[in-house]
């Protein structure tokens, strides 16, 4: 849940409320960047995160993973993100 807090933290979502795998909310599509992340929790960005080398790595978006934040602060935020660096963000299953 670490990094569940990170990326809640990152997307100014509130607390991290849950974590699910294996493409729980719908497979990605694109390079996949990230693999055998590891926060401490208090980070501020994913980034700052520990990661195996970027973008090197033999995941399948069948392996994505999502988080459920407490809360939907991320519209104004949200419009503030180039669209070629949006993560996709669903509030309430939509």
């Amino acid at each position: 849940m670490r990094e569940a807090a990170v990326v809640c933290r990152e997307l100014h979502c509130g607390e991290a409320v849950n974590v699910r795998y294996e493409a729980h909310f719908g497979e990605g599509s694109g390079p996949i960047w990230m693999n055998i992340v590891l926060c401490s929790g208090s980070e501020s960005t994913l980034k700052d995160c520990s990661a195996a080398e970027w973008g090197v790595n033999s995941c399948k978006h069948k392996h994505d993973a999502g988080v459920t934040c407490s809360g939907n602060e991320t519209e104004n935020y949200e419009d503030s993100i180039p669209a070629d660096q949006k993560t996709v963000i669903k509030t309430d299953g939509v």
